[in-house]
C-alpha cells in the first residue's frame, strides 16, 4: 500500500551478496512493481471468460478450421445442427460433412477463399447431420492470418436455416399449384382484398 492508499502488487526478490569465502554478508531485496501486468493479466481473464461464455452458449455453430479444411474448433451447437459431440468432429475435414450436391462446390469455395484471401458472406450450403438427414446452413467466415500474415485457415459462423429452407420449398409448391389452377381454370374468378 503507498502513501496515497493505492494498492500495489510486487515481485520480491532476495539475492544473497558472499564474501570471497562464500559466506553471506549482505541480503539484497529487489521489488518489482508488477500491478499493471496483473491487472491486464485480469482484464485478459475475464475477457475470454465473456468470449467463451458467448461462444459455448450461442446457438449457432462457431467453428475454426486449419488451410488443409480441417476443423480446430467448434462449439457446443454442433449437438444441436449435426447431433456430433465437438470432440467427433475435431480433426476432421469440413469436406465430410458437406451433402452430396455440395461437397465439390463447398470444397472449391474454402480453396477459392483461402487462395483469394475473401470472406464469406451468407455462403449458404447443405450438410448432413450425424443420422444422414440434410440440414442448411448460411455461413460467414473470414480468413484467418498467422504472425508472418501467412494463411493459416478460416474460422466463421453458421446458422442453421433448415426451417426457412422447407418453408421457402412448400411456399414455391403452393404458389406453383395456385400459378397452375389459375392458368387452367375456365371459369371466370378474382381475388380481392378486404377494405377494397
Amino acid at each position: 500500500i503507498t502513501k496515497s492508499g493505492a494498492v500495489r502488487i510486487q515481485h520480491k526478490r532476495k539475492v544473497p551478496i558472499l564474501d570471497e569465502h562464500g559466506q553471506p554478508q549482505l541480503l539484497v531485496s529487489i521489488a518489482d512493481d508488477i500491478t499493471d501486468r496483473k491487472r491486464t493479466e485480469e482484464a485478459l481473464r475475464e475477457s475470454e471468460e465473456k468470449y467463451r461464455n458467448l461462444v459455448e452458449t450461442s446457438r449457432d455453430l462457431i467453428w475454426s478450421a486449419d488451410a488443409d479444411g480441417r476443423i480446430t474448433f467448434i462449439n457446443q451447437a454442433v449437438k444441436q445442427i449435426y447431433g456430433y459431440e465437438p470432440e467427433e468432429m475435431l480433426g476432421r475435414r469440413l469436406a465430410e460433412f458437406f451433402g452430396p450436391l455440395h461437397t465439390g462446390k463447398g470444397v472449391a469455395f474454402f480453396r477459392e477463399m483461402l487462395t483469394r484471401d475473401r470472406t464469406i458472406p451468407d455462403y449458404e450450403c447443405q450438410a448432413l447431420r450425424k443420422d444422414g438427414t440434410p440440414v442448411f446452413l448460411s455461413s460467414n467466415a473470414v480468413v484467418l492470418r498467422g504472425e508472418s500474415g501467412t494463411m493459416i485457415g478460416v474460422t466463421g459462423v453458421s446458422k442453421d436455416v433448415t426451417l426457412q429452407k422447407v418453408v421457402e420449398h412448400e411456399l414455391r409448391e403452393s404458389e406453383e399449384r395456385f400459378r397452375l389452377l389459375a392458368e387452367n381454370i375456365r371459369d371466370v374468378f378474382w381475388i380481392a382484398s378486404s377494405g377494397n
